[in-house]
């Protein structure tokens, strides 16, 4: 293809219809990256009635919004997705492809860049124009190196890693277009059959959408240490506790609160780093953090180097003088 323009963005929704964060996260890309080309931004809404949330795409940035409407699309297969996907990325011919490193963006996009015959970056951090074309970076070796990555040809496509923008703000000024894509899914191509979905339930705030985050390492000693740690979710608003893999792997707490490069990716208001070390790989995903208090014994300790604010000192003594401030504050 030739004269390619724009930003195409493929979007995920949740299983009540509702667009994933990562969704307005890479509108959120996408907008920065349509500034620098002067090009704009279009976005992929496939599945079964979606047609109704064309308006909210364009309200988090879109200009154009292409509709794939269907019930063979009402659940993410990836032969039917990446159809999906080439066929539009065909009629829009854009310059680049975002999709989240989601569960389903991690395989759906390697696949739709084998059907244009392009290249993909996956697990991208940032993303900047440089002579019209794509540069991508993402971290290597759990954070230790970052790479940067060029295209050869278009379109660009990448994964974003998630939490690495912050979530477009709904607009609902702004205007755009809506146009129907028809997509034919040839029966040969389905190799595979959605059989059932089970949504995981999980009690309390999750941590991906907790403004305020209480993280125990391996230094808080045992599981009674751990659970000291919840008596700040009381005091603290849209709070939740999580954990580093080593402090999970000794079985102090589940690993559903796991927080690293083999866990979850946070980025809330308040990150407490509670006696661990600062390993790359746990700061990989926490990183994006707006403010990082680390209390930590030791003074060498590398989480002081990546935070805002710290307390040498051992956390048994620290977090009760601690709490009981914020008792007198309430």
């Amino acid at each position: 293809m030739s004269n390619e323009n724009g930003i195409l963005v493929i979007a995920e929704s949740t299983s009540e219809g509702e667009f994933k964060p990562a969704t307005a996260e890479l509108l959120t890309a996408a907008a920065g990256l349509a500034k620098d080309l002067n090009e704009p931004v279009s976005v992929a809404l496939i599945g079964n009635g979606v047609s109704n949330r064309s308006d909210d795409a364009i309200a988090l940035g879109a200009d154009k919004v292409y509709v794939v409407d269907d019930s063979v699309f009402e659940n993410y297969l990836n032969e039917t997705y990446t159809v999906a996907v080439a066929q539009v990325a065909e009629q829009v011919n854009p310059r680049i492809i975002l999709l989240g490193h989601t569960p389903n963006g991690r395989e759906l996009g390697p696949s739709v860049a084998v059907k244009l015959e392009t290249g993909i970056a996956t697990d991208t951090t940032s993303l900047d124009i440089v002579d019209g074309k794509l540069e991508a970076t993402r971290s290597l070796s759990g954070g230790l190196f970052r790479q940067k990555t060029g295209f050869p040809k278009f379109p660009n496509i990448a994964t974003v890693h998630p939490k690495s923008f912050d979530g477009a703000e709904p607009d609902s000024s702004r205007s755009g277009e809506t146009e129907t894509v028809s997509v034919n899914v040839a029966s040969g191509d389905l190799r595979s059959r959605f059989v059932s979905h089970t949504e995981a339930i999980s009690e309390g705030i999750k941590l991906e959408d907790a403004k305020v985050i209480i993280c125990g390492g391996r230094g808080m000693g045992s599981k009674e240490g751990f659970d000291g740690l919840y008596e700040f979710t009381g005091l603290i608003g849209e709070s939740a506790v999580a954990s580093t893999r080593a402090a999970s792997d000794s079985e102090f707490c589940g690993q559903e609160l796991m927080i690293g490069i083999t866990g979850k990716v946070v980025s809330p208001d308040v990150y407490f780093a509670i006696a661990l070390s600062g390993a790359s790989q746990h700061m990989a995903g926490c990183s994006g953090s707006k403010n990082i208090i680390a209390i930590n014994k030791d003074p060498e300790a590398n989480i002081f180097k990546e935070s805002q604010f710290g307390v040498v000192g051992d956390y048994q003594a620290v977090i009760p003088a601690f709490l009981d401030e914020l008792k007198q504050l309430d």
